[in-house]
């Protein structure tokens, strides 16, 4: 929570109108995901989704595409 809330601070602090914030593994798999996300709410007003697995590679591989500037033909992304 912490670790969140210094970065959501360091956003603001630079302008940064919306923040959105996904859960991914770690999160979908921890025992105490709703006490985590119900605090890093209550600490810095921000809404933590916690995405299913498919969205999660789904959104690692458009990312890859996006930023790595490859494509063409057969891909395979490992995250």
């Amino acid at each position: 929570v912490a670790a969140i809330a210094a970065l959501a601070e360091e956003a603001r602090a630079l302008g940064v109108a919306e923040i959105a914030a996904v859960g991914t593994a770690g999160l979908r798999a921890a025992p105490n995901r709703a006490e985590l996300v119900a605090a890093v709410q209550a600490r810095t007003g921000i809404d933590v989704e916690v995405i299913p697995g498919a969205d999660e590679a789904r959104l690692a591989y458009r990312g890859a595409l996006a930023e790595l500037g490859v494509g063409g033909g057969a891909l395979a992304v490992f995250d």
